[in-house]
């Protein structure tokens, strides 16, 4: 798809956050668009349920909900997708699928519940265009952020619970730009490769309190610095040597609440803001999420049919992205298949949504998503109780 420079002008002003995002236009072009540290049964409830106890599996955005799991878990979750863009200039799509989650999380007596987690933070492989009358630019990017998470979560009363994780970063940027002149008199072909490089640790901290009707918690994830290395190098010299710098990233604070309306019905809504510096671009704004949904099943007796078991999901959610004018409005729906009597699970979420406008010159998405986990439970690591 060819586009005009200036289209990129707002997308290209913070590069440096590049460190963050999904398969999206918006992404590609260092927006950071942070894939959602979600369930596949939070997806499913409108990117909601960040205090609903299911007492199994592991949660990024609020480890503290590990302290009421009751059994021994591993996660994992499959993601695909179709991205359909269009600008001015027409319309195209995108498609791929990616392994973004794997957790294995686990009792340990007294010090609580403990968690070993993968996050795929960020991932893309793409180009673009872009021409003008005396030549044509193309850039093409390959980059990945990747997260290695520990979480501890524990009980301090019957109704309440506390966690934290430390989360470390790894990610990887590399940039090859090609620039084709039209005029044979100018030379033909000129570029650069730049290659980044980040890694930090940062923490997150995070309560949760539960009654028989209504459980409400609060996340934080705190600023923090990570080093950034660059190298860059020109066709037909010697690269540089790598620049080192520090970068921080703002503080993310999420609130969640949920109400038992019966007991195989649920309301849940979730509202997540990060303070973005506008001291940085003039571009950014603080970012927002508000996620609504409903869950509901029929009968979960031992003697009741498979499908009375079934969990049907359904959510909707809006978002305010940290560049102004950039909007996100979504659709979920989910499934979630019990397996077996220990509380295994297979959880199917589906979302439809557009992110973004065609206005002021810019880009607008419609995208479909599937997501596919499976929890496996077990009791490794619980406490045995022997009758005498």
């Amino acid at each position: 798809m060819k586009v005009e420079i200036k289209k990129w002008a707002l997308l290209s002003l913070i590069s440096a956050l590049s460190c963050f995002g999904e398969n999206s236009p918006f992404a590609t072009q260092g927006l950071g668009l942070e894939r959602s540290p979600r369930s596949v049964r939070e997806i499913g409830l409108g990117y909601a349920g960040l205090s609903y106890v299911s007492k199994k599996g592991a949660s990024l955005l609020n480890p503290s909900i590990m302290g009421f799991n009751t059994v021994t878990t591993f996660q994992g979750i499959i993601e695909s997708g179709v991205n359909f863009i269009e600008d001015e200039a027409g319309k195209n799509a995108l498609s791929g699928g990616t392994l973004p989650f794997l957790s294995f999380n686990f009792q340990a007596g007294i010090l609580g519940h403990l968690s070993f987690s993968y996050f795929q933070r960020f991932n893309r492989n793409f180009s673009y265009v872009a021409t003008d009358s005396q030549k044509e630019e193309i850039t093409s990017v390959t980059s990945g952020s990747n997260e290695l998470i520990f979480g501890w979560g524990r009980t301090i009363t019957k109704n309440f619970a506390v966690g934290a994780s430390s989360n470390l970063l790894l990610g990887r940027d590399l940039s090859i730009r090609k620039t084709i002149y039209k005029d044979e008199k100018l030379k033909g072909l000129e570029g650069d490769t730049t290659e980044v490089r980040r890694s930090g640790f940062y923490p997150t901290l995070s309560a949760i309190f539960v009654e028989k009707k209504y459980s409400v918690a609060a996340s934080a994830t705190f600023p923090f610095k990570f080093t950034e290395e660059t190298q860059k190098s020109v066709y037909g010299q010697s690269s540089n040597k790598g620049k080192e710098q520090e970068f921080t990233l703002p503080t993310k604070v999420a609130l969640g609440f949920t109400y038992r309306l019966k007991y195989n019905k649920t309301l849940v809504l979730d509202m997540v803001t990060t303070d973005w510096d506008q001291k940085i671009s003039d571009k950014m704004n603080r970012s927002f999420q508000v996620g609504l949904g409903y869950e509901f099943f029929k009968k979960r007796g031992l003697y009741d049919s498979y499908v009375s078991k079934i969990i049907y999901r359904v959510g909707v959610g809006y978002e305010r992205l940290y560049v102004n004018e950039v909007n996100q409005f979504r659709l979920t729906t989910g499934l979630g298949l019990p397996l077996g009597k220990r509380g295994s699970v297979v959880d199917l979420a589906l979302e439809g949504g557009r992110r973004g406008s065609i206005a002021n010159d810019l880009i607008q998405e419609n995208y479909v998503k599937l997501f596919v986990s499976m929890t496996g439970a077990g009791v490794w690591g619980n406490t045995r109780r022997v009758r005498r």
